[in-house]
């Protein structure tokens, strides 16, 4: 079944698999001009809703409850990689749909694991120098103060 898709009041009939998210994403990307980096695909549904499509399964299940599709392009804050592309086949084209806020709370938990990895770490007020380490002879009170102050 044919369905319009819409982009800057342009309108372009799609008869490709309606079950195939990266096919219909790939169409969208090769048709139209001065599409932006980031786009989402969406439609309105009969409450006058606005639904995003998103995956295979979002397809199949707009497919099934509706016989006129028309679905429209817009603007995204949410990024698109194209993670593997082949120009034999559109079949085979995958995306990956990444939240930027989720992407800033991977890079900020990276940084975190990093600083913790470079930090010094604490030694106990308990623990042995390593002169005191060498010299198997237990530590007196006097010198474990000593090189407390040190420190």
């Amino acid at each position: 079944m044919p369905m319009k898709i819409e982009f800057n009041k342009e309108i372009h009939i799609y008869k490709g698999d309606l079950t195939n998210y990266n096919a219909l994403s790939l169409y969208i990307e090769k048709t139209f001009a001065d599409l932006p980096k980031n786009f989402e695909i969406c439609y309105n549904d009969i409450d006058g809703d606005v639904i995003t499509i998103n995956s295979d399964e979002d397809l199949k299940v707009i497919a099934s409850e509706s016989s006129n599709l028309k679905f429209f392009v817009r603007e995204s804050n949410i990024s698109r990689i194209k993670t593997q592309a082949t120009t034999a086949d559109s079949d085979s084209d995958d995306f990956e749909i990444l939240d930027p806020s989720v992407t800033a709370n991977k890079k900020k938990e990276e940084k975190k694991k990093e600083e913790v990895a470079t930090k010094p770490k604490r030694t106990s007020p308990n623990a042995r120098s390593p002169k005191a380490v060498k010299s198997s002879k237990p530590i007196t009170e006097a010198e474990l103060k000593k090189m407390l102050k040190q420190q």
